[in-house]
């Protein structure tokens, strides 16, 4: 058996095979960024629930909370990095003036000693790490579900495979 392969005009086909990349790269950096966010948003109420658990909210100013960010620090084509944790330069009013949220974050998350003389620990909140335990080992998952819900999608016609770029389908695959 002999095989002979021409291809001609294919400028078209590598345009849309670049345009796939680029909203397939997009697509996953926004997958990506939703994860961190939603990882916030769990620490957050992981800390209050736990404020509310162990003092009733005795203590409960808010500030910690809203410290708590996600953030995009490098967005360059193949790369993207993020942070998760407590913003630790947010200034936080106290009785007794202004406090640096690292002086109260880290004895939050990690416990501290419970009074003068006492030998008990308070126990840690671990509102961070419980956040990133609970959601880290589903995360691939949801963006392999977020990516194949942007590539194919049902039509009139059957399940279509769109193009990233500009949203057209390519036709129905049966």
């Amino acid at each position: 058996m002999k095989l002979k392969m021409e291809v001609k005009n294919i400028t078209g086909v590598l345009k849309n095979v670049s345009y796939a990349q680029k909203g397939m790269t997009r697509v996953f950096k926004d997958a990506s960024i939703k994860e961190m966010e939603d990882m916030r948003d769990l620490a957050k109420r992981n800390l209050e629930e736990a404020s509310m658990g162990y003092t009733g909210k005795k203590y409960w100013t808010g500030t910690l909370q809203e410290a708590i960010e996600a953030n995009v620090i490098m967005d360059k084509p193949g790369i993207l990095e993020q942070t998760f944790g407590v913003n630790m330069e947010i200034t936080a009013q106290t009785r007794l003036g202004s406090r640096v949220i690292k002086d109260y974050a880290i004895p939050v998350e990690k416990g501290h000693e419970t009074g003068i003389g006492e030998t008990a620990r308070f126990p840690g909140y671990f509102y961070i790490e419980r956040a990133f335990v609970e959601l880290a080992p589903g995360m691939t998952n949801r963006i392999k579900k977020i990516i194949s819900r942007v590539i194919t999608a049902k039509t009139s016609y059957g399940t279509g495979w769109r193009n990233v770029a500009t949203g057209q389908y390519a036709g129905a695959l049966k």
